[in-house]
């Protein structure tokens, strides 16, 4: 017999990898893997690809018989076949009893594959959770009996299995959860419920099992239990969820996000669990309704969005809807959710990492021809309007979509059932880049007249699928024949730059000439860049000789408060300088007690009393020549990082100590840890809850055996949908 299980997204959530280089896969197409009839693609750190295909091969020793297989194709981040196709495994399959065959392969988080397999071939043998390239496999049950509730890795070497026996002379189903590594040897099965109804299986952010289950008699409501990778109930007790949970997916802060449908009723409420198996605080009790009017949850999936919410689609109405971590629905989407302006189809919904999502799909053209085409939703809901997108692979033949992915930096995978020659069937497999940022420049954009000693509030938007790493702002002077800069590597997330204007003019005695340009540049996390520059000229002009004793102030918020940078210019000598801040641009004004730091006549002074999010003005007083000076009032507050990040703040290489800065934008539960080029575990640095802001971990160079040989390592911080990844030589 068969039971209700979960099904998820077509896509997987969106990882956070180091910038890897996409350029060199093909623009309108993709590259050739093998036969099969369908495929699974699994992201690497740094940006390659893994694809398992499935499709039959020769069943071996019984060669004359057909069977089932999979094969493992690898792809580096350029689009070449870093290793040919290899075959795992075939299993046998009798055509006259038929057979499930094998489920949706996983990875362990360190290369590992694993996957189920079942058949109802005359006892053939029981169902096997196969260790693939391991040489064990683990038996589930027999193949009569046997039910995959769902198959998870937990990306710290280890997967969970959550399974179901039914005893065929009383009817009981039991419900089992086990847990292996890549010897096989984590921990025994557990035993989650004696009278099972149905079952899903969810990873969080920490790699815990979060174990779903309806029981019987009381099939009305689940309960959901999670489990630590040592087998050990992490809540005091089990969670009550009414209705039935359908699907989970990690929260980004330790807890986790559980789809649910009420048994003959309608709707898809989303619930949203804490660490501690308690209701996330704001959110409704009965959750909040994903997919109103829904009766058949089988065309339900849930997947984070990269942002904190939760994306569910639903492919019987062909919509998408949003779900904010605050527990509402996200502004700008509509209540009944999000009509996908595509044909009636199986699309591959991909997250963008920024709360919008890529959907990937097919579109018939000419005689039976398929295309594949895409579109971009955006966080606000925005779609692209209408049913054509962006065309992407328009090769003779059907292209069917098999399956999507994220490649952790913003843009998507997606494997198809190529039939441009059917006669060669293959499976195709290819990739489309975010695209860079698109930046508007707001002021000055044409026509403004700028005084030399002036502070004017230069303002730029930014619009992107990823996070924004720096931003940069030059000028010119003569419409673009030659640039200036005037500020580099501000903070990504800057929006505004209070600049004071430096000569030379653009004019003479008898007046401005406007042709003065800004160009704001952006550049994401991944390395590409966009910019814009003014429409039209403007001018820098003076008609006073004023003495200006500092070129430049602003402030900006930093990890440890509101970072005040000034410079002096050249041949002045300012005294006496005091930081001042106020809560009003026209004051009181208290004097604080920070100190400058100089570098070659540019100084750097921290606020570390700021309060996050609470806006302030600073100015900045001092004498020249007797004569006080006031500079500014500029206005800042300090807020928490915009975005993860990790980075190494010590030298590299590295002879002692690796000192580590990890930037945390909301709390999260993340592992850090560091690997050796075999992907081996030398040190666990941490594993547990992290608050907003910038946190310091620190490598001793040691391992569990003691000091760590020289060498090339790599630190990885891990959370659910997150992965960051950081080189390190060791010199001894």
């Amino acid at each position: 017999m068969r039971f209700p299980t979960s099904l998820g997204i077509l896509a997987l959530a969106g990882l956070s990898l180091a910038a890897p280089a996409f350029a060199s896969w093909p623009a309108n197409d993709g590259v050739p893997t093998v036969a099969g009839t369908s495929a699974t693609l699994l992201p690497q750190a740094g940006g390659g690809l893994v694809v398992v295909t499935q499709g039959n091969c020769s069943y071996y020793p019984l060669s004359i018989f057909s069977g089932l297989g999979l094969t493992r194709s690898a792809f580096d981040p350029s689009g070449a076949l870093a290793t040919p196709p290899e075959s795992l495994s075939c299993e046998y399959t009798d055509p006259l009893n038929g057979g499930y065959g094998w489920g949706r392969p996983v990875e362990d988080g360190r290369g590992h594959l694993f996957a189920a397999y079942g058949s109802y071939s005359h006892g053939w043998g029981s169902s096997q959770l196969y260790a693939l390239k391991l040489g064990w496999s683990y038996s589930l049950g027999t193949a009569e009996s046997y039910a995959p509730y769902g198959l998870k890795g937990n990306g710290g070497g280890r997967v969970y299995q959550l399974y179901a026996n039914e005893n065929t002379t009383t009817s009981v189903i039991t419900a089992y959860l086990a847990c292996f590594d890549s010897a096989g040897s984590a921990w025994p099965k557990i035993t989650i419920s004696t009278n099972a109804h149905s079952g899903t299986l969810g990873v969080d952010d920490a790699g815990d099992a979060i174990v779903a289950w309806v029981e019987r008699p009381n099939i009305d409501s689940t309960s959901v239990q999670a489990f630590s990778p040592d087998g050990i109930a992490r809540w005091a007790k089990p969670a009550r969820i009414p209705g039935w949970v359908w699907s989970i997916a990690g929260d980004d802060a330790g807890g986790a996000y559980l789809l649910t449908y009420p048994p003959g009723g309608a709707g898809a409420p989303l619930v949203r669990l804490d660490h501690d198996g308690t209701r996330h605080a704001g959110w409704p009790a009965a959750g909040v309704d994903a997919a109103p009017g829904e009766t058949y949850p089988f065309n339900l999936g849930l997947v984070a969005d990269g942002a904190g919410g939760a994306l569910v689609s639903d492919t019987q109405t062909m919509k998408l809807q949003r779900i904010a971590p605050e527990g509402h629905v996200a502004a700008g989407w509509p209540a009944a959710g999000l009509a996908l302006p595509i044909p009636r189809s199986s699309p591959a919904i991909v997250p963008d990492g920024t709360g919008g999502a890529w959907v990937v799909f097919g579109r018939t053209v000419g005689t039976g021809d398929t295309d594949l085409r895409y579109g971009r939703i955006t966080p606000g809901g925005a779609t692209w309007g209408d049913s054509s997108g962006t065309t992407w692979v328009t090769a003779p033949g059907q292209q069917t979509l098999l399956s999507g992915a994220s490649d952790g930096a913003g843009g998507f995978y997606a494997a198809w059932d190529d039939r441009r020659t059917p006669s060669a069937q293959r499976i195709r497999v290819g990739h489309v880049a975010a695209p860079p940022p698109a930046v508007t420049v707001g002021f000055p954009n044409g026509g403004e007249l700028l005084f030399l000693s002036s502070t004017p509030l230069l303002e730029w938007s930014v619009s992107a699928t990823g996070p924004i790493a720096s931003i940069d702002l030059d000028l010119s002077r003569d419409l673009g024949a030659t640039w200036e800069p005037i500020a580099a590597q501000l903070p990504g997330d800057r929006r505004s730059y209070v600049w004071y204007v430096t000569p030379p003019l653009t004019g003479d005695a008898f007046g401005p000439t406007y042709t003065a340009l800004l160009r704001v540049t952006a550049t994401d996390d991944a390395g590409r860049s966009g910019s814009d520059v003014s429409n039209t000229g403007w001018a820098i002009y003076d008609y006073i000789d004023a003495v200006r004793p500092v070129t430049e102030f602003d402030a900006s918020p930093c990890d440890a408060g509101v970072r005040l940078h000034w410079v002096v210019a050249s041949g002045v000598t300012l005294e006496h300088v005091v930081v001042e801040r106020s809560d009003a641009e026209a004051g009181p004004w208290l004097a604080l007690a920070a100190a400058p730091i100089e570098n070659d006549g540019a100084f750097v002074a921290i606020d570390r009393t700021a309060t996050a999010g609470r806006p302030y003005w600073y100015r900045l007083t001092g004498t020249t020549g007797g004569e006080t000076h006031v500079i500014g009032p500029v206005r800042a507050a300090a807020t928490a990082p915009r975005a993860f990040a990790l980075a190494i703040e010590s030298a590299n290489p590295a002879r002692g100590r690796v000192a580590l800065a990890l930037d945390v934008p909301r709390d999260v539960r993340l592992a850090v840890e560091v690997l050796d080029l075999q992907g081996r575990r030398v040190a666990t640095l941490a594993n547990g809850g992290f608050a907003a802001g910038r946190h310091r971990v620190e490598w001793d160079g040691r391992g569990a055996n003691g000091q760590a040989p020289a060498g090339l390592y790599f630190v990885r911080a891990t959370g659910s949908a997150r992965t960051l990844i950081r080189r390190i030589v060791l010199e001894r």
